[in-house]
This record gives C-alpha cells, sequence and structure tokens, in this order.
C-alpha cells in the first residue's frame, strides 16, 4: 500500500509492521485522491493517494515475495490488476473542464502502467510475469464525481471476474505479452518511430546499453 509525499513527490510504501490504527489512516492516506479528499498527515508527513506515484507497485510486490522463496525471482509468480484501459470513449464535443481532467487522468494513468510493467519486466526478468486483467470496457462510475452504489460495485466486481477470465482463457502469459506490445507501440509514438526494423532495434538496445554504462562510469 503506497502514499505520495507531498513535498518530495515520493512514494511511502506501508506493509505489515503497521499497528492497527496506524493501518487504518494508511488506508485513509492511500486513498485521497488530490480535489476529492484532503491530504493527509502520517507519522510526521503530509500525504495523499499512491496512485500519483504508482499505480501498480509490482517492485514492493516482488521483493516481499522474495523473502518468502529465498530471493529465487523464478519462484515468483505475478498478476497484475489495472483499473485503467487504454480505449477512450468518443470525445462528443460537450465535455466540461471536469471531463477534460478525466480524461487526462485517464490517458496519464495509462501511460503510467506502460511504463511501470515495462520497467519492471526489464529489472526482474527472472520473475513469471503471468496475466494482466484490465477492463475491456469503461468501468461503472469512473468519472467524477464517483458514485459506488451496492449495485454498480456488484457490476465492477462482476465485470472484473468477466475480464479475469478473459485473460486466463488467453493462456498464461499471453495477456502480458499483448500489455507489452502495447507499451512498445506507445514507446515507439513517443519518440517518433515508426518503423521496428532490425537495424531500429539494435540502436534502441544501443541506446539503453550506453545509458547503464554511463551510470557505472
Amino acid at each position: 500500500m503506497l502514499s505520495c509525499d507531498c513535498n518530495t513527490g515520493l512514494y511511502h510504501r506501508y506493509e505489515e509492521d503497521l499497528t492497527l490504527e496506524e493501518f487504518q489512516e494508511a488506508i485513509i492516506t492511500s486513498a485521497s485522491v488530490p480535489m476529492l479528499f484532503p491530504w493527509q498527515n502520517l507519522k510526521g508527513a503530509q500525504l495523499f493517494d499512491g496512485g500519483v506515484c504508482k499505480m501498480t507497485d509490482i517492485s514492493g510486490a516482488i521483493l516481499r515475495c522474495r523473502g518468502l522463496v529465498d530471493n529465487d525471482d523464478s519462484k515468483i509468480h505475478v498478476t497484475i490488476v489495472y483499473i485503467s484501459r487504454k480505449e477512450l470513449e468518443p470525445w462528443t464535443g460537450k465535455e466540461t473542464s471536469l471531463d477534460a481532467l478525466n480524461r487526462y487522468q485517464k490517458i496519464e494513468n495509462f501511460r503510467k502502467c506502460f511504463r511501470e510493467l515495462t520497467s519492471a519486466y526489464d529489472y526482474y526478468h527472472n520473475v513469471n510475469y503471468d496475466y494482466v486483467i484490465a477492463p475491456t470496457k469503461p468501468l461503472p462510475g469512473n468519472k467524477f464525481p464517483f458514485t459506488f452504489g451496492e449495485d454498480r460495485l456488484l457490476e465492477m466486481i462482476n465485470q472484473g471476474i468477466s475480464d479475469a477470465k478473459a485473460a486466463i482463457d488467453l493462456g498464461k502469459g499471453a495477456s502480458i505479452r499483448n500489455f507489452l506490445e502495447m507499451a512498445q507501440k506507445q514507446e515507439q509514438e513517443d519518440h517518433d518511430i515508426f518503423d521496428m526494423s532490425v537495424e531500429t532495434i539494435q540502436t534502441i538496445k544501443a541506446g539503453k546499453e550506453k545509458r547503464m554504462n554511463l551510470l557505472l562510469e
């Protein structure tokens, strides 16, 4: 569970060593979405929603698992559940500024999901990435202001079950590969690269190696 530090922009991670009262406060802090809920004080820090820093704490989960498998990454299996989706609903031209903010968050959140998964895949490449479960259609109640009545919650739960079954039916690793392919295409678009020839791939690989070698100097 994460929260984001208002002063540093870095995340705070909370685990099982908290007292019950601290754990309850950490939950409130982690769910304090900016503009909707006030920031919180916890252990001398000023904090709000951890999703500002990370959409999914993949590395935190892997590090916790390492303590259970004697640091053998090949024994770790990861399944990731997202609430963001790449596909966007049509823009009608009648939207308000609040709708524009909501659209901005959707775009940024999914780009963040791309970055986090590809980065984790690079840094923890011996881990088994089994499934990515993401909405196949817009989640009900995902626009401001958030509304979560019992019927809507059940609808979201049922959609989650359906999306999970779809990912499992594709086979282990297939949904991860699909997601990584989407992430790669997004990265190509970001850098105006539209021809993924062998030469282009080698150039990208050389660039990444050069960056890592620079850190070793």
